[in-house]
């Protein structure tokens, strides 16, 4: 989708593409995180039903090979977002919340 006044190309759910949340988040997560946000917040059992193991490599390929907008298909289910986004999180170099910063977190918690 493009949005002509601004001169740049926004993602499917009205995220700029050039957006500083891209900057720190692999897109992968980004847009599965998006699309679940979109699409599956009513979902029952999103992140327990797993997706479509074929979708779910060719959503990933895609990702790899630098293409955006890789939840477009009418197959594309939550599901297959949601996985891609579980196994997105396992392959991180670093935990989502990082060793030096995780015990500062559970003591501000108490």
């Amino acid at each position: 989708l493009a949005d002509r006044s601004a001169g740049r190309a926004w993602h499917k759910s009205q995220e700029p593409i050039d957006s500083p949340l891209y900057q720190y988040i692999p897109r992968e997560l980004c847009d599965s995180i998006l699309h679940i946000k979109s699409h599956g917040l009513s979902t029952v059992g999103i992140f327990r039903v797993p997706g479509d193991v074929k979708r779910v490599a060719a959503i990933r390929a895609a990702f790899s090979r630098g293409e955006e907008n890789c939840f477009l298909s009418p197959k594309c289910t939550v599901h297959d977002a949601a996985t891609v986004l579980k196994q997105s999180i396992r392959e991180l170099p670093e935990p989502l919340v990082p060793f030096q910063v995780y015990k500062k977190l559970l003591r501000a918690t108490r």
